[in-house]
């Protein structure tokens, strides 16, 4: 004798909503039978919705966020990209004190210094060694 046990839908739908984030619900919804009513899942529908409409909110306030902070960044760089420099024949590298000339330099923008482009690694090595 076989035993041919009745699924028990009100236990499944419960489990369902309680743990829905847990599990595929797109698949777990299909395993339930066609004639179920919608009344019975509705719990789990619900939660569903209220989850993804909390994670759209979430994304929403994160991407603009990340639009500011792109905003504040390009703002900077603009900034930042439109300040001249003006090196003559006095300007001294900032790291070993001789003449830029006409040699490549490397220009730091938070603190206005000057280095030989050859002088720059060792100065930011410096800087970041305080």
């Amino acid at each position: 004798s076989s035993c041919s046990a009745k699924p028990n839908v009100e236990e499944a739908v419960k489990i369902l909503a309680e743990h829905y984030s847990r599990m595929d619900t797109s698949s777990a919804l299909d395993l339930l039978s066609d004639e179920l009513d919608v009344k019975k899942i509705f719990p789990i529908l619900k939660a569903i919705f209220s989850h993804n409409k909390t994670r759209s909110r979430r994304n929403q306030v994160t991407k603009s966020l990340y639009r500011i902070e792109n905003l504040r960044v390009r703002s900077e760089y603009i900034r930042t990209r439109s300040k001249q420099v003006r090196i003559d024949n006095q300007t001294k590298c900032f790291y070993c004190s001789r003449r830029i000339g006409n040699a490549a330099f490397v220009r730091y923008p938070k603190n206005e210094v000057v280095v030989h482009y050859v002088c720059s690694e060792n100065f930011q090595a410096s800087v970041d060694g305080i």
